[in-house]
């Protein structure tokens, strides 16, 4: 999806929220939420279903999931096959979406890349009472290396960027690891300090960074100082004791 179809939808989102008698969207779901290929399953399939009273006409596509920056970035590729690429699905039925990986794995480092299913709008999307909003989903897809991959995670923290604590990690391992949720506490675990619950995918090779409004109100004594980290990934808790960098 080019970034202008991304804003588009984004303002279509908006203007829903301002229309009290906006008709609803279909309700499509999807299965798998998550799609492994390798050398030895370069294929797989996605089951959509559609829930909303509605017939609605899918786009699916799927593109190279990078990140730069620890910015999501997403581009055209060729490297997986979706089809079909454009369906119809009435009101209770379903649609297998059929994937193909057309690129052989990497040696050593999994490749990702996003699924992305996109409603399309159609001319009776909009009704004179409001608007209907289309929807879109994103799937990530992951491609198994030859090798065993693993992640391996390295952190990171620097006090102070105005009244925000910056904590970064870094994946130098070889495969995708999922942070769902982690706290900052002092190193004796007695006052906590800051943490975030909202989970992040670090792709292998690259980085995530936070900026955390800490619990303490004097930020002058994290400089230079350790904080303990607690959390959790897909993979199992994590703990790390972290050096405080200075501003």
């Amino acid at each position: 999806m080019t970034p202008r179809c991304v804003l588009w939808s984004l303002v279509l989102s908006a203007a829903a929220l301002l229309l009290p008698a906006a008709s609803p969207a279909a309700a499509l779901s999807v299965s798998p939420v998550r799609v492994h290929l390798s050398a030895q399953e370069p294929t797989a399939v996605v089951t959509l279903r559609n829930g909303g009273g509605t017939t609605s006409v899918v786009q699916v596509e799927a593109l190279l999931w990078e990140q730069v920056d620890g910015e999501d970035r997403l581009t055209a590729t060729r490297d997986v096959i979706v089809s079909p690429a454009v369906f119809t699905v009435a009101d209770g039925k379903s649609q297998l979406v059929r994937l193909s990986l057309r690129k052989a794995p990497d040696a050593t480092r999994e490749l990702s890349y996003r699924l992305i299913l996109q409603e399309v709008p159609s001319a009776e999307a909009v009704q004179p009472s409001g608007l209907r909003v289309a929807l879109r989903m994103s799937l990530p897809i992951f491609v198994a290396p030859q090798t065993e991959a693993v992640p391996e995670l390295r952190w990171a923290a620097a006090c102070c960027e105005g009244d925000a604590l910056a904590l970064e990690v870094t994946n130098t391992g070889t495969r995708h690891v999922r942070v769902t949720d982690f706290a900052l506490t002092t190193t004796d675990g007695a006052i906590p300090i800051a943490g975030q619950q909202l989970a992040a995918y670090v792709l292998p090779g690259q980085s995530r960074r936070w900026l955390l409004k800490p619990q303490v109100a004097d930020l002058t004594g994290l400089a230079a100082a350790r904080v303990a980290l607690t959390g959790h990934t897909e993979d199992g808790p994590v703990t790390a004791e972290i050096p405080v960098a200075g501003p």
